[in-house]
């Protein structure tokens, strides 16, 4: 049993992320360069981590642009998204990215205070091959790594790893 686990449902997020012009240089420039979906998830994951750091109890807000500011894992999920799309588009890659929210647990109990009952993450899915990476930019940030694959369980309860 992982310490954190990502259970279902796992609910679709609507991406509502904006960013600025800036920041949609910064993708596309990035996105001229990847060669591979792992790059183009390395270079959203960079250009997050230097934008956000984590924190709570702040109101959300869905436009982005270059300068720093504290988010939460429905924020850090949103920008990376969006960074993402835009990479793996100009990059020519056929992958996508969905947002997920998922109910938390830790070592098997539910999370109750407000803010951590769930957690927003990223499902990224190679439409030709079908793979798939679970993505965490807000973990990412915070140096406990970006790949939850094992955190992340199904409905049929029995294994974690298939996101």
């Amino acid at each position: 049993m992982r310490a954190l686990s990502l259970v279902p449902p796992h609910r679709p997020i609507p991406l509502r992320a904006t960013i600025a012009d800036g920041l949609r240089d910064r993708a596309d420039k990035m996105g001229s360069s990847v060669t591979s979906i792992d790059q183009a998830i390395q270079a959203a994951l960079a250009i997050t981590g230097s934008i956000l750091s984590f924190g709570m109890g702040h109101e959300a807000r869905w436009h982005f642009d270059e300068r720093e500011r504290v988010a939460h894992c429905e924020e850090y999920a949103q920008l990376f998204a969006v960074l993402l799309g835009r990479i793996l588009a100009k990059s020519g890659h056929n992958a996508r990215g969905s947002i997920l929210r998922s109910d938390t647990r830790i070592l098997g109990r539910p999370i109750r205070r407000p803010g951590w009952r769930t957690h927003d993450w990223v499902r990224v899915v190679d439409t030709a091959s079908k793979r798939r990476w679970c993505v965490d930019p807000s973990f990412a940030d915070t140096g406990l790594g970006w790949d939850v694959s094992g955190n992340v369980f199904q409905p049929e309860g029995d294994g974690s790893g298939r996101c």
